[in-house]
Formats: C-alpha cells, structure tokens, sequence
C-alpha cells in the first residue's frame, strides 16, 4: 500500500486548500503538547498521555494536510503521506509504531510495558518537532 492507494481508493483526496484551518490545527497541536508537558508522566498515567501526545500528533498531520490540500480518512493514508509525499522515512517509522501501539492498546485491550510507551512518547515529540518545521 502507498499514497497513490490512498488516492485511488478515496482514502486520500484533495481538497480546497486552507491554511487558516491548518494553522488553526497546528496551534491546537501545539497546545495540546504544551499542556502534556506540564503534567508528570508516571506509572498510573503513562498509557494515557500516550494516546494524548499521538492525538496530539495527528491534529498536527491533519493541519499539515490542510496546509497543503489534502483529507485523508484513515491513520495509514497518513503515514503513507509521511513516507511517500514528505519523503520522511524516519518520521513514518515512528508515526506508525505509535500508530501501532495505540490500536493495540484501544482497540485490542494490550497493555505495553511504561519503558516502551515512554520511549513511545519520547519519540512522538522529536517527530512532532521534525514536521511542525514542514508548517512554518
């Protein structure tokens, strides 16, 4: 599967770019990091702001989607953009462990070691830091 996929299935289209929304998006993804940051991350609470920091990562792909006049429909069209339109693998690999990570926590009830989501969130960040440069 690819982007090109993506667009054929409908997964993927294009759209009216607007980048008041996509700076709205990524000033809401921003924020929202902002407010994780501010709050200690512990044994209790690790799974939690894990889905939250990759919320938080998604509203920025979203933002940068808009940017640049595009709406995708699922989390796999996004990284295929990530990998095959932005041409960063680094950023795939980590958007899709994450990806990964969480539909198996949400949707499957798995519970993953704290060191692992740590080092989960850890890298959502740098990535976060990584594409929030692609809006500027």
């Amino acid at each position: 599967m690819d982007w090109n996929n993506c667009i054929k299935e409908g997964n993927s289209v294009k759209i009216t770019k607007n980048k008041k929304r996509a700076l709205f998006l990524v000033k809401q993804a921003e924020n929202t990091l902002d407010i994780l940051d501010k709050i200690k991350i512990d044994e209790s609470n690790v799974s939690v702001f894990f889905t939250n920091y990759y919320d938080a990562l998604l509203e920025l792909l979203h933002g940068l989607m808009n940017y640049e006049g595009y709406k995708v429909k699922n989390h796999y069209c996004l990284g295929y953009y990530i990998r095959d339109v932005l041409d960063d693998q680094q950023s795939f690999h980590v958007f899709d462990r994450a990806r990964l990570l969480r539909n198996s926590t949400i949707y499957y009830g798995e519970r993953f070691d704290n060191v692992v989501l740590l080092d989960a969130i850890k890298q959502i960040k740098n990535t976060f830091s990584r594409l929030r440069k692609r809006t500027k």
